[in-house]
């Protein structure tokens, strides 16, 4: 974080999330067909959110990953690193289907290999063996303004639940709170 008025800042800006007065469009990924993926929705780019859609019955054990003081049950806060539009919420989903369908055919996860996106690295073969498959999740795709991105959304889950998002925990240390690019 930048400095005292850069936290303040984030925290206000993770509040109007959480108070759901920014502007989202939420997908539930269990509509989305086996190949179909997301269009971008805005002209800028955008703060994409993975949570768990708690309306679908399951395992109690995959409703433990999130923090249960966590109403909107957050997994991952993601954008784009390089700072352009890239549409990395569908790297997501590409790579946690495919992490789906090699435990489909092979009866365990490689969640100790590099995938597409880290969030397939969390696709274990005890969450699959639990039922848990990307369709129990609801994407939302935040549009950005020109004072936040997905920077400013972790700094506000980090300071209003004192520790990072279950599926954020890759960005340790200083990158967590990295605030450029670096070249």
């Amino acid at each position: 974080m930048k400095d005292e008025s850069h936290r303040e800042h984030s925290i206000q800006t993770f509040n109007k999330y959480l108070n759901d007065t920014l502007k989202v469009q939420t997908h539930k990924l269990s509509a989305l067909g086996d190949d179909e993926l997301l269009k971008e929705p805005y002209e800028n780019k955008c703060i994409y959110v993975l949570r768990l859609d708690l309306e679908k019955r399951g395992n109690e054990n995959i409703r433990d990953i999130v923090n249960q003081r966590d109403k909107k049950a957050i997994l991952y806060i993601g954008g784009h690193p390089s700072g352009k539009r890239t549409s990395r919420f569908n790297k997501l989903i590409k790579a946690c289907r495919k992490a789906e369908r090699f435990f489909d055919r092979n009866g365990y996860s490689e969640n100790d290999v590099t995938h597409e996106h880290s969030v397939a690295n969390y696709f274990t073969t005890s969450l699959l063996q639990a039922n848990f498959r990307l369709s129990n999740c609801i994407i939302d795709l935040v549009k950005c303004e020109s004072d936040f991105d997905e920077l400013e959304f972790i700094i506000g889950y980090q300071e209003h639940y004192h520790h990072l998002p279950p599926w954020n925990a890759l960005r340790g240390g200083a990158s967590a709170f990295k605030t450029q690019v670096e070249k």
